[in-house]
């Protein structure tokens, strides 16, 4: 038992020493064991880091990925909402069908449902016939028939809106060429085809209206090439729309405008703007015949994309040229008649008056020549036509040339026809040879007043030999008779005149004698009213009185002893002094020549009436029959005393010699201030030479010359 005990003893300590040993040399190789697990050990924790790394990187990009595709999800979503269109898959293999949610709202279906169990339950959605050719499409797609399906069809959506949709499906293959899967797009056109009706009936209404306007309606692209030409720019141009499509603008524009048409492009394609404010001119056009003509011109311009268009409504106005015109004619016809019928006022001779009318005449622009012309008069004794007023025929104007020239020369403008047959006729130039006529036809008008010819108007045409429209030859007649109006009015004016002068004249002879009768009773020549009233005149003029009423005071002082008729011869040729009682009567003269001439207004007896009553009133208020003194006498009485005293001293009388007219006016000069006017007497004293020299005129005949010539 200790055997094995020591044995086993000393085996215990060999293992216990071989133990020792062992932990001896690994203690001894530790470090070398210890690098290798150290490396290992690091690398996997390097390891595990890069792993968990790129994990989370991984991780976060298909975080991101997912994000992106559920924006991207959405974005499709909201774009084929906006567009209204869907799109379906169907599986072939797996007979699966799935759709966006864009199908159900095209198709009025509820949202949550999101897919359809089978295609057939999609294809229920559709009418049977549009289900039927769907079928059959989708038959020859499985069959092999890869070209895509396209069908436009309508369908009612459970709340009875009626869409129109247009659906595309087309067959997808896998690997191997066989079919996999059918995909699809549906779109609702139902917008688009409102729209597109809407813009074709927009269209067709716009075509109808424009091809029915009367107006020209075009259309032109910015390099002026013709898109639209409606039937009024046919009417108005002469083109059909097959000639002019296509081709430029300028076409229908005059040669001479069309550079400016053109520089007027470039700048409202420069500027954006029109060179007017409204964008309407007149211009002028040109029609296929070549004919030119005057229009209005409306412009607008648009743009489509990145190009401009033009668009032009043009009225065709000839007809608005032809009344504008044919109102300023007719004004300038009132003008011309009115002024010619205002120089019938003027205080002009007939010739001078008829100068005046032919230059009116050819102030209106379209009707004559101007400055060539003639009026001629028919002279009322002879009958022969003369011409009166010419200008711009023989180099001159007016009356100034030569008569001998004017009498040959100007009558051969007349043509008889116009003057025996009183109409307007027209001559060609053709018909005259002459130099000095104008190589331009010309008008014979006849002046004529109630059927007898006054003269005749000559006129040349204003633009060439063709004669004027027949709606002017009715305005040179219109001036013809307004002619013919002033110069019978002058021809009646002078009649008048002379008339009137005669009955003056005789008037006023009746009112000398008047007043040569009364001083026949105590005068025996009675050339004393004749001297008195120069007299009187001279003095009139003297003090500052019209050239009018000097002439009055001449032909009426000769009225101022007319009372002297009713006075007894006892008195007025008694050769003695007067009785107071005499004087008395004598002095009634003055009142009884007054209350005579008393109540006529016309001239000259309202003067004779105040000379009669007042020429024997003194300045200092003694004189008679009203005692008036100073200025309170009128200044004919005043005039006429100073005159009639002058002359009563100068001039032998029954009672008395004559004076001397030195001392008659030594008398005059003494009484201012008492019997006459101051200022008359001194005017009087300045004026003596012309008055002394109507005295030696008018001096007194021998009384059986004087008697002779009275009763002759």
């Amino acid at each position: 038992m200790e055997l094995r005990t020591t044995e086993w003893g000393r085996e215990d300590r060999a293992l216990s020493q071989v133990r020792t040993g062992v932990m001896r040399e690994l203690i001894d190789s530790w470090p070398l064991l210890l690098f290798p697990l150290l490396f290992l050990l690091g690398w996997h924790h390097v390891s595990v880091r890069r792993l968990v790394r790129e994990l989370r990187d991984e991780i976060a990009v298909r975080a991101r990925a997912q994000e992106e595709l559920k924006k991207s999800r959405e974005s499709l979503a909201k774009a084929q909402a906006i567009a209204h269109l869907g799109n379906w898959d169907w599986n072939l293999k797996t007979n699966s069908f799935a759709c966006s949610d864009e199908v159900f709202r095209i198709l009025g279906l509820p949202a949550e449902q999101t897919v359809f169990l089978s295609v057939e339950s999609y294809l229920d959605t559709f009418s049977p016939v549009d289900r039927e050719r769907f079928q059959r499409a989708l038959a020859r797609q499985r069959g092999g028939d890869r070209s895509p399906i396209r069908q436009e069809r309508r369908l009612s959506r459970p709340n009875g809106d009626v869409r129109t949709v247009r659906e595309v499906a087309e067959v997808m293959v896998d690997a191997r060429g066989q079919p996999e899967r059918i995909v699809g797009t549906v779109y609702d056109v139902t917008g688009r085809i409102r729209a597109e009706r809407a813009l074709r009936a927009s269209e067709e209404r716009f075509r109808s209206l424009a091809q029915s306007a009367k107006d020209a309606i075009i259309s032109s692209d910015e390099e002026g090439k013709v898109l639209f030409w409606n039937t009024g720019a046919r009417d108005i141009f002469g083109f059909s729309e097959e000639e002019i499509l296509g081709k430029d603008l300028t076409a229908i524009m005059p040669p001479r405008f069309r550079d400016a048409h053109t520089s007027g492009m470039r700048r409202v394609k420069e500027t954006g703007r029109f060179s007017t404010s409204d964008n309407i001119l007149e211009l002028v056009g040109l029609r296929k015949n070549g004919s030119e003509f005057p229009l209005e011109i409306s412009m607008a311009s648009w743009f489509s994309g990145e190009r401009r268009y033009f668009s032009a409504i043009i009225r065709d106005i000839s007809e608005r040229r032809l009344l504008e015109q044919a109102q300023n004619r007719a004004l300038h016809v009132r003008i011309t008649i009115s002024a010619l019928l205002e120089t019938a006022l003027e205080p002009l001779s007939l010739s001078a008056q008829l100068d005046v009318a032919l230059a009116i005449i050819h102030s209106v622009p379209w009707l004559a020549v101007p400055g060539k012309g003639v009026v001629f008069l028919a002279d009322n004794a002879t009958g022969k036509i003369m011409p009166i007023s010419h200008q711009g025929i023989l180099g001159g104007e007016g009356a100034a040339e030569a008569s001998v020239e004017v009498a040959e020369r100007l009558p051969r403008l007349l043509w008889q026809p116009a003057l025996t047959e009183q109409r307007i006729v027209f001559v060609p130039p053709e018909m005259e040879q002459r130099a000095w006529i104008p190589k331009c036809g010309r008008y014979c008008v006849p002046i004529s007043y109630n059927d007898r010819l006054l003269g005749a108007l000559v006129l040349f045409r204003t633009d060439g030999p063709s004669r004027h429209p027949e709606e002017e030859e009715g305005v040179l007649q219109t001036i013809a008779h307004t002619l013919a109006g002033i110069i019978e009015r002058r021809h009646m004016e002078g009649t008048l005149e002379r008339t009137t002068q005669a009955l003056r004249e005789t008037r006023l002879e009746i009112i000398r004698r008047l007043g040569r009768a009364s001083e026949f009773r105590d005068n025996e020549t009675g050339f004393h009213v004749i001297r008195m009233s120069h007299y009187a005149m001279v003095l009139g003029k003297a003090s500052g009185m019209s050239a009018a009423e000097c002439e009055l005071i001449l032909h009426a002082a000769p009225m101022h002893d007319v009372g002297k008729i009713g006075i007894p011869d006892t008195i007025l040729r008694k050769p003695g002094r007067l009785t107071e009682e005499e004087i008395r009567i004598m002095r009634k003269h003055a009142e009884i020549g007054a209350s005579m001439l008393f109540g006529y207004e016309d001239e000259p007896l309202k003067t004779a009436h105040i000379m009669a009553l007042t020429h024997h009133e003194r300045w200092d208020g003694t004189g008679y029959p009203s005692g008036l003194k100073g200025e309170e006498i009128p200044l004919m009485g005043r005039i006429c005393a100073v005159a009639d005293v002058f002359d009563a001293l100068t001039t032998a009388r029954p009672y008395k010699s004559a004076w001397s007219p030195e001392e008659a006016a030594l008398e005059i000069e003494r009484s201012a201030g008492t019997h006459f006017d101051p200022r008359i007497v001194r005017l009087f004293l300045e004026n003596l030479p012309e008055i002394l020299e109507i005295m030696r005129t008018y001096a007194d005949p021998p009384a059986e010359e004087f008697y002779a010539s009275e009763i002759g």
